[in-house]
């Protein structure tokens, strides 16, 4: 039998914090473990390959989503532009 109690551990990079915290409240209902960085240098370097899945915000200080995505391999990756939901 499957063990279901294992959490899905997501690494988010997402420097606005209220949309991190909304994010985090959401996600965590469906047994996901979220750890967020708003500086994405420190994101990076958190240990990615400990991590089930990177959310990134695609539009981050001094670098932006798809250049930390190019910085890291072996994790599936999930863009995200809040920016877009404000509309």
């Amino acid at each position: 039998m499957e063990n279901t109690d294992k959490k899905i551990k997501i690494l988010m990079i997402e420097d606005d914090p209220e949309f991190a915290e909304l994010l985090s409240e959401y996600l965590s209902q469906f047994n996901m473990e979220i750890t967020n960085y708003e500086d994405p240098f420190l994101g990076v370097s958190a240990g990615v390959q400990n991590y089930d899945l990177l959310l990134l915000d695609l539009t981050l200080p001094g670098m932006d989503g798809l250049e930390v995505g190019e910085e890291v391999v072996g994790i599936l990756i999930f863009l995200v532009d809040y920016s877009i939901c404000k509309r």
